[in-house]
């Protein structure tokens, strides 16, 4: 036969710790840790909830129409700044001419073939302004090889090109063709 007082006992010892670990468990997280910091900090903590409350939203502006953006200027002329848009594996390119004209941007890399440093290259790069996901890439070799290619001047879109070797070339960008100088 059971005794009933131990039973008893270790059945409200039970009940006590179930109790207990449910107040524990409903109190919120941040209020048991609260009573665990010192004066100091909650009194910024009380301090910050207070500004937090008096805080006031950015102001919004009424006028929520869409104004077009200005497109940024874009430099001209000839640029030793301008990052090719191609491998390097594919080719080498020392200095590029670039303007619009014609609706375009209209960009001209120098360099030469990485696979062959004598060949000398002319790469166009043309973009539309008005739908700058259209772009036409063309490339032209120079007619004999001489090394590879940099843009030394510019006049009435004909570039001047001196070549490794010293060998002048002149490329119309107009007619997308190297010409006689």
């Amino acid at each position: 036969m059971l005794n009933k007082k131990p039973f008893a006992l270790v059945m409200a010892v039970g009940a006590f710790l179930i109790g207990a670990t449910l107040v524990t468990s409903a109190t919120p997280q941040n209020e048991r840790a609260a009573d665990q910091l010192p004066a100091e900090k909650l009194e910024l903590l009380k301090k910050e909830e207070e500004h937090r409350k008096l805080g006031t939203p950015a102001p919004k502006s009424p006028d929520t129409s869409l104004k077009p953006v200005q497109a940024e200027e874009w430099p001209t002329g000839i640029r030793d700044d301008i990052p090719a848009p191609f491998r390097a594996s594919e080719l080498m390119i020392n200095n590029a001419w670039q303007q619009d004209f014609g609706g375009n941007h209209v960009q001209v890399y120098a360099g030469h073939i990485t696979e062959d440093a004598e060949q000398g290259l002319v790469v166009i790069r043309t973009t539309d302004v008005n739908d700058m996901e259209q772009v036409t890439v063309e490339r032209f070799p120079t007619p004999v090889k001489a090394g590879s290619l940099t843009v030394v001047a510019e006049k009435n879109h004909k570039l001047t090109l001196q070549a490794a070797n010293g060998t002048t070339f002149e490329f119309d960008v107009n007619k997308k063709e190297y010409t006689q100088k």
